[in-house]
């Protein structure tokens, strides 16, 4: 793979760097590949995206530098915990009384995370 990406780094010098261009790819190719799964199987584009990571961890994508650092990195870690407040807001709590095991499983989760 290296032997491939190597091709590409002298071209790509001028623009945002190599790093930054294989996680764009990686990312459309999750995109797609999620997209592709849910309309021809019905699964949940989830797993497409999985699947798409765990291929990219396998072939040696594990070593790539993010190209996000500093005040960049800093706003889009804010910007998603914008956004997941926001959608928790959103979650009346009436319907945890339908669904009592989504409750059950998130505070499973959490008590797991925060232990390990």
């Amino acid at each position: 793979m290296n032997e491939i990406l190597a091709i590409w780094a002298e071209w790509i010098k001028p623009s945002a760097g190599l790093p930054t261009v294989q996680w764009s790819i990686l990312l459309a190719v999750a995109a797609a590949a999620g997209h592709l799964l849910n309309r021809y199987t019905g699964m949940p584009k989830v797993v497409g995206y999985s699947l798409v990571g765990g291929f990219a961890g396998l072939a040696g994508f594990n070593g790539a530098v993010w190209p996000l650092q500093g005040t960049g990195l800093f706003l889009l870690e804010l910007g998603v915990a914008v956004v997941l407040f926001e959608a928790g807001g959103r979650i009346p709590l009436r319907w945890f009384r339908h669904n009592p095991m989504v409750l059950v499983q998130s505070l499973a989760e959490s008590s797991l995370t925060f232990i390990f």
